[in-house]
């Protein structure tokens, strides 16, 4: 088991429950298919990477593939955690440049916050 969290910033909010309810709007079959994956992200981490529903962006960030949603995430050794960092609609073949400078600065938040 893997532990999966949401990224809380120091404001309070939570950058991915703002994907979760623009996937909501769209109907329940979109967040069924994130919920799933992220489910699976727990239950077998790294192994995803191996079915192609985890794909290694950076170092320390990966993107979850569920169809047609991508949710970027951080692997965090000092939490031995994922965070869920942000979300977007897949729109074409490349990763928009805006959602992974997004996960990053989420992500350096992080890393300032400390363990």
């Amino acid at each position: 088991m893997f532990k999966v969290l949401k990224y809380r910033r120091p404001s309070g909010d939570i950058p991915f429950d703002v994907f979760v309810l623009e996937v909501r709007a769209e109907g329940k079959r979109g967040l069924v298919k994130v919920q799933r994956v992220i489910d699976a992200l727990r239950e077998r981490g790294f192994e995803l990477l191996t079915i192609l529903l985890l794909k290694k962006i950076e170092d320390d960030i990966y993107e979850l593939r569920p169809q047609p949603y991508r949710v970027l995430v951080y692997w965090s050794d000092s939490h031995q955690a994922f965070f869920l960092l942000n979300g977007f609609r897949k729109r074409s073949q490349k990763l928009p440049r805006a959602e992974l400078d997004q996960a990053r600065r989420l992500r350096d938040e992080l890393l300032m916050e400390g363990p």
